[in-house]
């Protein structure tokens, strides 16, 4: 939530600039005629600053080891290009997927790589070299876009300018990021006076200032370019687009998002290929010295063929020569490596049910005079799933808080390790499993926060896999028939469950190290479970639905992606069914980013505010060929009487409106979703459990009394009306 994708770290502009020309002329429409839609033509007479630059580099993240990437060893991701003999640059595999190839960096730039602190201060590059319309030669990194015009030095591309240009301004206002507006200047220095009367928000005015020119407003103009319009609110942030970055300052409390008051900037380099205004051969990794050949390419419009395979060396989407233009200085073409084979195609993202959509709630089940009553809810609406979910740490302890428990401790051996678990505990979830498991429903169970002998110093998730393997291993053993599904984690993408230094320690690098290290988590999982069990459903546990950048948290869609990717989707052989936690906030379930039905201002402007967010993540699940069944292990709205703090949403809602969102939720994914098989609301029965002021309490739709609301109602109604509404009040 929030509008800012996974992009490098804070670009803390540490190195002085050396600012050798200015006003580097750029052809005002190249070869298609373009029009500079946000602003005067003296606008396009801005291109960016050359790249001589202090040692620390002008993003202000030290280069990782030495001085710079051409004087060090090659790591094991990079490699030396040689050619004839010498080295001409490097190849990195960091960005390759997991796939073993990678992309060549050579002569000018691999030179302004350096410059600018090399990968971890301007990321690992995104596409080989390429040559636009302009005549002007290219290479993205995951931060910028490098440029390389003739007779010119190597300069930094306007990269919010280009994905203007290239009508990719309805992707941006989803992230955040306004469209740019027209100055009416008739002169160079009057564009710059009025660009720089736009900076109207004091916040974001003194970090552009001091981050891209160190006070001196000329410097910010070469560096990170002129604004393209004035401050504008998106729901919990006010956002201001530049030519080279954007920045937005929170200045509202939203759960996972950064607190009000801090400023986070937005890089361009990897939204070129996330919009797919840069796409076809040139951004696929390619062999060690083996480029696609060097065409024209021409940034292309979103949504213009650029999903579709390409044949060897045009680029997606665009309307590029398949001959090799005029080499450029730095632009090397070798011949092109044989073209890899193309994807398999996989199936559209609806069609026909052929698996029954299930139904079921978390609760509490822990409290044993009110299980019965929870236990006739769930059956009474005619649901077949209860979701309960296990706190690893209440279970399993260490060898001397056995001691001390003294004949409350159960000893066993799991794996060949010792291992120590409250007996007590076990009792009470004994007791769950049976009572909901005689009662014919199905159980699903979740698991989180590890032992404080086993987890990471800042998170609640286990150093060693294995010991989640062997927790998970004994559990399933022991409700071998009584459990149906196990979830093993939560929302590993934010910081407080992962483990902030784990999450993305790498940055800007893809994929994040956490993720990585989340695969070897679920591989762990996934054995220990099935080797007690095979006949337990594993879910890929969900992530929480957020556009909170680094440390923060990682964008859900996005670490999807990044997880898909690692060692050619290995992941995909260590689960059964994706979970997701699609949550409504204060919009009903068909409203979107570019459909909204009711009043309420406030969190509209990120896809992860909406329910249909999940539509996006079985995109990414069908772009790397994973067809398995997802489960909403959590969806729901909050409805409060007074505010909570993180969800004051809640008081946007009402019992009414929760019931008719929850009815045509149901609807929506039985006739719209057949890949979705199982909706586990959050949650039945928390307000039993918890006063008002806890986020927990608004989320239930059976008050504390017993009684009710209309969600429950509704859903009911749509279940036992044979997955159809029937009452009118929850249409």
């Amino acid at each position: 939530m929030g509008g800012v994708p996974n992009q490098a770290a804070a670009l803390g502009r540490g190195g002085v600039v050396r600012l050798v020309a200015c006003l580097l002329g750029r052809r005002a429409a190249g070869t298609r005629g373009r029009r500079l839609a946000s602003g005067s033509i003296w606008l396009r007479l801005l291109i960016g600053a050359v790249l001589v630059v202090s040692a620390t580099g002008p993003l202000g993240v030290a280069p990782a080891g030495a001085d710079s990437l051409s004087q060090t060893a090659p790591l094991a991701d990079e490699e030396p290009v040689v050619v004839g003999g010498t080295v001409a640059g490097l190849h990195f595999r960091q960005t390759g997927g997991g796939t073993g190839l990678g992309y060549d960096v050579r002569d000018a730039f691999l030179t302004a790589l350096n410059e600018l602190g090399g990968p971890a201060a301007a990321g690992y590059p995104v596409s080989a070299p390429f040559q636009g319309v302009d005549g002007c030669g290219y290479q993205a990194l995951q931060v910028a876009l490098l440029q390389l015009c003739p007779g010119l030095p190597l300069q930094l591309a306007n990269t919010f300018q280009i994905l203007e240009e290239a009508g990719a301004d309805g992707r941006l206002e989803e992230l955040g990021i306004g469209r740019g507006q027209t100055d009416e200047s008739t002169s160079f220095e009057e564009a710059v006076r009025i660009r720089l009367g736009w900076l109207e928000d004091a916040g974001i005015k003194e970090r552009y200032l001091s981050q891209c020119g160190n006070g001196d407003a000329n410097a910010a103009i070469q560096f990170c370019g002129l604004p393209m319009n004035q401050p504008r609110q998106f729901g919990p942030f006010i956002s201001q687009r530049f030519q080279r970055i954007t920045f937005q300052r929170w200045v509202e409390a939203v759960p996972g998002m950064p607190a009000p008051g801090t400023i986070t900037p937005v890089l361009g380099g990897d939204l070129l290929k996330q919009t797919g205004v840069l796409a076809g051969a040139v951004t696929r990794p390619h062999p060690l010295g083996q480029p696609p050949v060097a065409t024209i390419v021409e940034f292309s419009r979103p949504g213009s063929g650029t999903g579709a395979p390409d044949a060897p060396g045009a680029p997606g989407g665009s309307t590029g020569s398949t001959t090799a233009p005029p080499v450029l200085p730095g632009l090397n073409v070798i011949q092109p490596a044989p073209a890899a084979p193309t994807a398999p195609t996989v199936p559209a993202r609806a069609g026909a049910r052929t698996i029954p959509l299930s139904y079921g709630f978390q609760g509490e089940f822990f409290i044993t005079s009110r299980r019965p009553e929870a236990i006739n809810l769930i059956k009474n609406s005619g649901f077949g799933w209860a979701k309960q979910q296990v706190i690893w740490k209440q279970y399993e302890i260490g060898a001397s808080e056995c001691g001390a428990e003294g004949a409350n401790c159960l000893q066993t051996s799991v794996n060949g390790r010792s291992k120590y678990f409250r007996k007590n505990q076990l009792g009470f979830l004994d007791a769950v499993v049976d009572e909901l498991s005689a009662s014919g429903l199905r159980v699903l169970v979740g698991v989180v926060g590890a032992p404080h002998h086993y987890a990471v110093p800042d998170g609640h998730t286990p150093a060693d896999p294995n010991m989640l393997r062997d927790f998970l291993q004994f559990i399933a053993t022991r409700y071998r028939g009584k459990v149906q599904a196990i979830e093993p984690w939560n929302e590993q993408n934010l910081a407080g469950e992962w483990g902030s230094s784990r999450l993305w320690p790498n940055a800007p690098a893809t994929p994040p190290q956490g993720v990585v290290d989340f695969l070897a988590l679920q591989k762990a999982a996934y054995g220990g479970i099935k080797a007690a069990d095979p006949s337990i459903i594993v879910v890929l546990a969900a992530l929480t639905p957020t556009g909170a950048p680094p440390p923060l948290a990682i964008d859900d869609r996005d670490y999807l992606d990044y997880l898909l990717q690692v060692n050619g989707g290995e992941v995909k052989n260590y689960y059964d069914v994706v979970g997701v936690h699609p949550s409504g906030f204060n919009n009903p379930p068909d409203d979107f980013t570019d459909v909204k039905t009711v009043p309420t201002n406030n969190y509209k402007v990120h896809p992860s505010f909406y329910i249909k967010r999940y539509q996006q993540l079985r995109d990414v699940q069908l772009k790397h060929g994973d067809t398995k069944p997802m489960w909403f292990t959590e969806v729901g709205w909050s409805v409060t009487r007074i505010p909570v703090s993180g969800y004051e949403y809640g008081m946007d809602n009402t019992e009414a409106a929760r019931g008719r969102y929850f009815a045509r939720l149901l609807e929506q994914v039985h006739n719209e979703a057949p890949y979705v098989t199982n909706v586990i609301i959050w949650n039945l029965n928390f307000r039993s459990v918890v006063g008002e002021t806890d986020e927990k309490f608004g989320f239930g739709i059976v008050n504390a009394d017993g009684n009710p609301t209309s969600a429950y109602a509704c859903v009911a109604d749509f279940v036992r009306g044979g997955n159809r509404i029937t009452r009118p009040e929850c249409r």
